[in-house]
């Protein structure tokens, strides 16, 4: 389970985080890819 509390802390930390395969809402999705601003201004 990924809970994000803080977003300013993550995009201190790095600049793109993936997951593996999860489940919500009844349906299995492939990944879960969240980019900071970081990452597209670097």
């Amino acid at each position: 389970m990924l809970k994000i509390k803080s977003y300013s802390i993550l995009s201190k930390a790095t600049e793109k985080y993936e997951s593996g395969v999860f489940e919500a809402c009844g349906h299995k999705w492939w990944t879960l890819m969240l980019y900071t601003l970081n990452y597209f201004f670097n």
